[in-house]
């Protein structure tokens, strides 16, 4: 699981580029999102108490076990803002929220929700 996350973040630094030339591929494919929020979560959930942060992880009842995601883009959004949180936290708790919902249309929509306590001066 560290191997993933050095590899996540690698891909990260190079997908950067790509987005800001408008270049960066999104391939949805069936995916367990559990899965893939549980393993980033599992690797920084560790980091946060090291760092005597309060950590919590709420996965919506509701959610599919298969879905159409590309989850190495789901994987970076959520390495993304737990580094974040992480670097720029000091105390408190970090709370992410995965929810699972049809808007009025009935499309499928998750949202992915990080809540720190962090504030800017």
């Amino acid at each position: 699981s560290s191997c993933m996350l050095i590899l996540q973040l690698i891909n990260n630094v190079l997908d950067s580029g790509k987005a800001e030339y408008g270049e960066l591929d999104i391939t949805p494919k069936p995916g367990d999102m559990r899965e893939v929020v549980t393993k980033v979560w599992g690797i920084y959930c560790e980091m946060l108490l090291q760092k005597g942060l309060k950590a919590t992880m709420n996965l919506d009842r509701h959610l599919p076990p298969k879905i159409k995601i590309d989850e190495m883009r789901i994987s970076q959004i959520l390495i993304n803002l737990l580094s974040n949180s992480f670097k720029f936290t000091q105390q408190g708790r970090i709370t992410v929220n995965i929810n699972w919902f049809r808007n009025a249309t009935l499309n499928e929509n998750i949202e992915l929700e990080l809540e720190d306590p962090y504030q800017e001066d």
